[in-house]
């Protein structure tokens, strides 16, 4: 894992362009959620209850948002749609930027190759998030119930357990999409079989950028900076590692 540590962390501070569209996208995403937030709740509710106590926050928005349930649930559709649309987007591009850097391709201009990935691959990316959406849903959700019902300890943390094994076994499947240009059951299939194959290293990245997340706990407005920088991380950490095996199956990763 050196390689995938060493190298991927090179790349990281040599296109720094690509953790820059991350914050881009998150600043856009949460521009969006503001407007949704603005067109639902009138601007005077907002302002009092910014004003207010944390407490009393539901009590006062909740008549509100159920005052026209339809507005609220098409803006929340329509709002919605554009976050995940600004989010797959940009996971897309980045993702396209990853493997072309960890194959030494990456040239030309990095701005029209970023939205050239994300207008090929998001439609795709869309369709596959939606899927491994309702089937992490549907393996999950009878532990969360039970959980819910039994309040068990134990139950949570195998609930946690299955939860982190899903999402080790499926983050490979996007890689897998742009990587390979293929279609979405084809890149579900595929990336499900790469992380079976190779789930302790998918694990280890995932649980790598997870602890840049620690400083946080200590100082909570670092979120704003660590959450683009281990997100970037991540997707360059696990681009080395699946183009390296895609190109080279018996790539040594020790």
């Amino acid at each position: 894992m050196k390689d995938i540590f060493i190298n991927g962390t090179k790349i990281f501070l040599r296109y720094p362009m690509i953790t820059g569209f991350i914050i881009l996208g998150i600043i856009t995403a949460y521009t969006v959620f503001i407007a949704a937030i603005a067109t639902v709740i009138p601007p005077e509710v907002i302002k009092e209850v910014g004003e207010g106590e944390p407490d009393e926050m539901i009590d006062k928005v909740k008549p509100v948002l159920f005052e026209d349930i339809r507005k609220t649930i098409l803006a929340v559709m329509l709002f919605g749609i554009i976050m995940l649309v600004v989010l797959e987007f940009v996971i897309a591009g980045t993702i396209g930027l990853a493997n072309l850097a960890n194959t030494n391709n990456l040239n030309g201009p990095i701005f029209r190759l970023f939205m050239n990935f994300g207008y090929v691959f998001t439609p795709r990316m869309i369709v596959l998030e939606l899927l491994m959406s309702v089937g992490i849903f549907a393996i999950a959700a009878p532990f969360a119930l039970a959980y819910y019902v039994l309040q068990s300890s134990i139950l949570e943390f195998i609930s946690n357990v299955v939860m982190f094994i899903l999402s080790v076994l499926l983050f490979p499947t996007r890689f897998s999409l742009v990587f390979h240009n293929s279609g979405v059951l084809d890149a579900l299939k595929d990336g499900i079989k790469f992380g079976f194959h190779n789930f302790f290293k998918a694990a280890t990245i995932i649980l790598a950028a997870s602890l840049l997340f620690t400083p946080i706990l200590v100082l909570p407005i670092l979120i704003v900076l660590l959450g683009p920088i281990s997100f970037s991380l991540s997707i360059i950490w696990f681009s080395r590692l699946y183009t390296n095996i895609q190109e080279d199956p018996n790539f040594d990763l020790h």
